[in-house]
């Protein structure tokens, strides 16, 4: 989890607050970001499925024919 009011805290000890929120809310957009993003491995598991699916679909094409 990402804990903004925290690092806000700490960024506000060095710089004034409004910059300190601005950068939080560009650190949380960029962290949801991430969060909704594909990892490769997922990716990969994904690809699989396509081509077992594809592969399926070649012998039942052969059947039919």
């Amino acid at each position: 989890m990402f804990n903004t009011l925290k690092i806000y805290d700490e960024l506000s000890q060095s710089m004034n607050q409004r910059s300190a929120r601005q950068l939080v809310n560009v650190m949380s957009s960029m962290y949801e970001e991430l969060r909704n993003s594909v990892t490769k491995e997922e990716f990969a598991d994904l690809k699989g499925v396509v081509h077992e699916l594809a592969e399926a679909q070649k012998r039942t094409e052969n059947v039919i024919c």
